[in-house]
């Protein structure tokens, strides 16, 4: 049994182009609404010549009626849209129920349960999948310190989003399809960044990365004081005499177990101190005894990507330096 709205309006002489290519559009729009078996579009002129417009929609159950007279736009809107050209209550809008042969109906309703059992589960699946692994992609290829706050972000967009479509389960075409857009222009986007960047340095082979610390280290394209290492997670600091460090800059990779072996070659009293962040307000990772004239070793352990700051505790202002992981 199917449902029918069809609503009545006499139109002062004959509807306008715009009106009937209102009706039109919103045809092409229903095409898209669960529920929807079709519409029909009448008119016929009257003894004081006028147009007596009937515009029928039908609908498989009263739910998704239901659903169509309570959201804009729908035919009633629309004629209301146009009330100049229509007689003042004139207006008429019915409902009624039509018997339909079951058996003779066409397959469509099968092909909906099968969609939305089958096929819209299976696509939301995949869909997620491919946001999950192109959000991971983006996350590590941004610094620590904005990954966080971006993740944030697109999280209260993820839950926005969420909030909208439960607020109005029965979204427009243009409305999915921009949401789609904008998520697959957001992958996009982050996609050629990360991309640009390169890739995640625990993901970089290790003569990639030992390249990077030679070139690091002073050679050519390097930067002055930087640290040369003979394996990925073995750095050397030296204090040679009074009170500076040999090297203002270390560099090592992320996801290797680092260690630092700190000689200082001076009778003055001095130490290696490391922080888990760019100054000394951070908290500590860890730091040398102070003493003179000796080498200690520690270990730093696998550090995520980031700038490390390190100082001397006795001298804090004048030997200070930066450890990169990359």
């Amino acid at each position: 049994m199917e449902q029918v709205q069809r609503v009545i309006v006499e139109i002062a002489g004959a509807p306008t182009d715009a009106l009937i290519g209102d009706l039109e559009a919103h045809r092409e729009e229903l095409r898209g609404r669960p529920g929807f078996r079709g519409i029909s579009i009448a008119r016929s002129p009257n003894t004081d010549g006028n147009t007596l417009l009937s515009i029928e929609t039908r609908w498989r159950d009263n739910n998704s009626l239901a659903d169509y007279s309570s959201q804009q736009p729908n035919v009633e809107s629309i004629i209301a849209g146009h009330s100049d050209e229509t007689v003042s209550g004139s207006l008429e809008v019915r409902r009624l129920e039509t018997m339909t042969d079951e058996e003779g109906e066409p397959s469509g309703p099968v092909y909906e349960r099968m969609a939305f059992a089958l096929f819209v589960p299976i696509g939301v699946l995949v869909f997620a999948l491919l946001v999950i692994y192109g959000l991971s992609r983006v996350y590590l290829a941004l610094d620590p310190n904005v990954a966080t706050p971006v993740a944030a972000v697109i999280a209260l967009g993820i839950l926005a989003a969420c909030g909208f479509i439960a607020a109005n389960p029965m979204l427009a075409r243009w409305q999915v399809a921009g949401m789609v857009g904008v998520t697959a222009a957001v992958l996009l986007g982050g996609g050629i960044y990360a991309g640009v960047n390169g890739k995640h340095a625990a993901e970089t082979p290790k003569s990639v990365v030992a390249a990077t610390q030679t070139a690091g280290a002073g050679g050519a394209g390097g930067t002055p004081g930087a640290a040369a290492t003979s394996a990925p997670g073995a750095l050397t600091i030296t204090t040679p005499d009074d009170t500076r460090y040999d090297k203002t800059q270390l560099n090592a990779p992320a996801g290797v177990e680092l260690t630092v072996t700190y000689a200082n070659k001076s009778a003055i009293v001095h130490n290696i101190h490391f922080f888990q962040g760019p100054d000394g307000k951070s908290p500590t990772i860890k730091a040398t005894k102070l003493g003179s004239n000796d080498t200690q070793t520690i270990t730093l352990g696998a550090l995520p990507p980031g700038r490390y700051f390190y100082r001397c505790d006795a001298h804090p202002t004048q030997m200070t330096g930066i450890l990169v992981v990359q």
